[in-house]
C-alpha cells in the first residue's frame, strides 16, 4: 500500500503460546494467576506519521 501505513507490531506467536499455557494450567490446576504479562510491541512508522 502506498504510502505504507503506521502499524503496531505485536509478538502474536508468543501471545498465543502464553494463552495456551495459561489455559492448560487452568484446566490442570483449576488455578489461574491474574498477573499482567507484558510481551512488548514495536511501532512501525511507515510513511503516514
Amino acid at each position: 500500500m502506498i504510502p505504507s501505513l503506521a502499524s503496531v507490531i505485536t509478538p502474536r506467536f508468543e501471545i498465543g503460546r502464553r494463552a495456551a499455557q495459561m489455559l492448560l494450567n487452568k484446566i490442570k490446576n483449576n488455578d489461574l494467576n491474574h498477573n499482567t504479562i507484558d510481551l512488548g510491541y514495536q511501532i512501525y512508522h511507515g510513511n503516514t506519521l
